[in-house]
């Protein structure tokens, strides 16, 4: 299946979604938008894939290439920040099935687990995971529930199939449990989380990276910049804005 990969300076994750999607003799196709990581470029240079590179246009960028509209097979479209590890290998013909079962729809994503959203990040009051700590009702709850264990919670840019010439819009529905990844920006922390039942990612300098540059283009940047991470980690690692944009930009 072809599948493309919006990307900006992330080469961690990306990287290990590229991976498994390789492995599963997948077409991967990188749409990258004005990244500035050094890491990453080196990554470009040798990966062996076609990277298409834009202008910073976000999740949206995709359609700006014109490729859609000439495409008549279902196509993938996702972001880079998942962890797809768990996910069977079948996941294709699973998600094609619902081309077939709901012909009303044009997105069948991936479910995330929201039961393991760490306390503190901004995600867990931003997104009421205080008030949902085991998942939110909009997506996990009896009334989205649809026959084959799909879900009426719809996509945005995250990781989806879509019918050919289908539009950039929000909707389509969701695939159960075991097609149930984790969206990686909720779990970010700066430190281990106390919570031992919580699945926690530790701040790095890609990451400090990615929310200096990623000018507004991101909806976790907002949060970040409301709760002030980015610069608490600076502070607890005794490094500044300037220096991580100089050590690993161009």
């Amino acid at each position: 299946m072809k599948i493309f990969m919006t990307n900006r300076n992330l080469v961690t994750w990306p990287k290990t979604m590229i991976e498994k999607f390789a492995n599963e003799n997948h077409e991967i196709t990188i749409i990258d938008c004005n990244s500035t990581y050094v890491p990453l470029l080196d990554y470009y240079s040798t990966c062996g894939l076609e990277v298409i590179r834009l202008p910073n246009n976000g999740g949206h960028a995709l359609w700006t290439t014109g490729i859609t509209e000439n495409l008549n097979e279902p196509f993938v479209n996702t972001d880079p920040d998942y962890d797809l590890s768990s996910i069977p290998s079948d996941w294709d013909q699973v998600l094609l099935e619902g081309l077939k079962q709901f012909p009303q729809y044009n997105k069948f994503g991936f479910s995330w687990d929201e039961s393991k959203v760490p306390p503190e990040n901004p995600a867990w009051i931003e997104d009421n995971f205080v008030n949902h700590p085991n998942g939110l009702p909009q997506l996990w709850g009896e009334q989205v529930k649809m026959p084959n264990n799909w879900y009426r919670y719809a996509n945005d840019s995250s990781f989806a199939v879509q019918r050919p010439h289908s539009q950039d819009e929000i909707g389509g529905i969701r695939k159960g449990r075991p097609y149930t990844g984790t969206h990686l920006p909720w779990h970010l922390t700066l430190e281990p989380s106390k919570d031992p039942t919580k699945r926690y990612v530790l701040w790095d300098d890609e990451i400090a990276y990615y929310f200096l540059t990623c000018e507004n283009s991101s909806h976790t940047w907002g949060r970040m910049v409301k709760y002030g991470v980015t610069e608490e980690y600076l502070k607890l690692h005794n490094k500044t804005k300037e220096w991580i944009l100089k050590e690993y930009g161009i």
